[in-house]
């Protein structure tokens, strides 16, 4: 696990850097988002899909936007898991709706 600071709005600080970085050699994905669309996987969706097709876990929790969840975003991701080559651990689990 590592903590990324990216107050100082560095790219190279940045999440998805380090993802982009780390990503291809990975066997396991886990993440927790309080707020979620498909379009913060997608830039990354080739990488993903890698590590699933070597048969990676993948789990994401998301919880709910007030807004809610938009329910394409939570079927890209399951679609995600349905083209993976192999049948890795993954799991999709959406939390309560935060409210501020």
């Amino acid at each position: 696990m590592r903590y990324l600071d990216t107050g100082g709005r560095d790219p190279e600080h940045s999440l998805y850097r380090w993802l982009e970085t780390n990503l291809p050699e990975a066997t396991s994905f886990a993440c927790q988002t309080g707020y979620f669309s498909g379009d913060g996987i997608f830039p990354l969706e080739a990488v993903f899909m890698e590590v699933l097709d070597r048969g990676g876990d993948f789990h994401l929790v998301v919880g709910g936007n007030e807004g809610g969840v938009r329910s394409d975003d939570l079927t890209y991701v399951l679609d995600l898991f349905d083209r993976a080559a192999t049948a890795g651990n993954r799991s999709l689990t959406l939390g309560p709706p935060t409210m501020s």
